[in-house]
């Protein structure tokens, strides 16, 4: 408090009355009040009154007499213990939005706008990891859930990768409880659990030799085949990417491919890896000039087409094998940064050094990428009619977001076939991306 004379004569009377907030470092923060008076007595008085009336009623006299006798009843049962710490362990426990189940948290939080911000891809795989965390822990409360059960929950995932995958689907998930607005939690109980350790074995990856003859399958049996192998082979393009390629991402001119956001592969929390690719490897346009390629991928059934050369070219098919051949092959002959920016390995050299480095020799990576048409214009051909009674697929995206939103039985009979091949047509899917 303090009382000055101004310059025209008049009283100030400052006051610095205790509000119920905190500053960041956890001290009470005071509001000021001020008032002028033609004499000293009059704020001295308005001093007095304003004092009493704080203590007796509260600040700006907003408190009735029934909560001053409740906050004097709970100050009397806290005792020597601070009353405010003892309310935010009281709501740590107690959330505001009451009792909630875990399998209806879950319902909410995936129709929440943050849910919304992943690909449906994304959307597809969070949701089955929510899926198997309702099986077990669905009807308790949110509340009930302790860090060592969920701990235990996660030790069931032999694999640190899939731990890991499940551990962040499901603080993403306790996170959004604590959201204001939303507060079915007042903190996220299984924060403090750490990732584990990741080992990652080097990618497998094929021989030249065997690329050889996948090509060579192809020219003889199914050249409209060739663009989706090639921006494999010769681009390190994901499955998933070269099935959201359209015609205006293509840049034949400049020789080069634009994989916008809607086309990329999607991070955590939805974030595109969009990029553009230029500067690929002649043989890559060479495949696709000889067959007149004009920007429209012929995926349909893709995944019994790649197969099937495969078989007929004695290679054994397995995961992203066209990406792992492309990086092995050319980080041997080109820089590192360059088959960074190809591949979308944004941050660092460190994991082409990882996986790649050393796989092959220079000499076998420059005859890798003399693997080139037999022909400068090629015959079309297509599949034979092995392949007419096949289901058309929807677009992988299209296909999850379907299966989420009703289930496997629906989409397969929308689509006229098995339950069975909707849930292997989905493995398929994954295995590539």
């Amino acid at each position: 408090m303090a009382i000055t004379q101004k310059k025209s004569g008049k009283w100030l009377c400052r006051l610095q009355i205790p509000t119920s907030e905190n500053d960041s470092a956890g001290n009470r923060k005071y509001r000021g009040l001020q008032k002028a008076f033609e004499t000293k007595g009059a704020a001295e008085a308005w001093e007095k009154q304003q004092r009493n009336q704080y203590l007796s009623t509260g600040r700006d006299s907003t408190l009735t007499l029934i909560q001053i006798a409740e906050y004097r009843e709970a100050k009397e049962l806290a005792g020597a213990h601070d009353l405010r710490s003892i309310v935010k362990y009281w709501l740590e426990h107690n959330p505001v939005s009451g009792r909630v189940p875990v399998s209806q948290a879950i319902e909410a939080y995936k129709a929440s706008k943050q849910w919304n911000v992943f690909a449906a891809s994304t959307q597809a795989t969070k949701s089955h990891q929510l899926g198997k965390f309702t099986g077990r822990f669905g009807s308790r409360q949110l509340t009930e859930i302790t860090i060592a059960e969920v701990e235990t929950y996660l030790d069931g995932y032999a694999e640190p990768v899939t731990r890991n995958n499940h551990l962040r689907t499901l603080k993403a998930f306790f996170k959004w409880c604590t959201l204001r607005g939303i507060r079915y939690l007042n903190a996220n109980p299984i924060e403090p659990i750490e990732t584990l350790p990741e080992s990652f074995d080097v990618p497998e990856f094929m021989p030249l030799e065997d690329v050889r003859k996948i090509m060579d399958q192809a020219t003889q049996h199914d050249t409209t085949f060739i663009p989706f192998l090639s921006l494999g082979f010769f681009a390190g393009l994901r499955t998933s990417e070269i099935l959201r390629l359209e015609k205006r991402d293509f840049l034949f001119q400049d020789r080069r491919i634009n994989l916008r956001g809607e086309v990329a592969k999607r991070k955590r929390a939805g974030k595109p890896l969009a990029r553009l690719i230029e500067g690929l490897p002649a043989t890559l346009w060479e495949w696709l000039e000889a067959i007149g390629f004009d920007g429209k991928i012929d995926a349909t059934n893709y995944g019994p087409r790649r197969k099937s050369i495969y078989r007929n070219a004695g290679v054994k098919w397995f995961n992203s094998a066209a990406r792992h051949t492309f990086a092995t092959y050319a980080y041997a002959v080109y820089d590192a940064g360059q088959v960074r920016k190809w591949t979308g390995h944004r941050n660092s050299d460190s994991l082409l050094l990882t996986h790649y480095a050393g796989l092959e020799e220079r000499a076998r990576g420059e005859l890798y990428f003399q693997i080139k048409p037999p022909y400068p214009q090629l015959p079309i051909h297509k599949p034979g009619n092995k392949y007419a009674s096949l289901p058309q697929w929807p677009a992988p995206d299209e296909l999850r977001a379907r299966v989420a939103a009703t289930s496997k039985s629906e989409v397969a009979r929308q689509l006229g076939v098995s339950e069975t091949a909707v849930r292997k047509h989905l493995q398929l899917l994954s295995s590539s991306d």
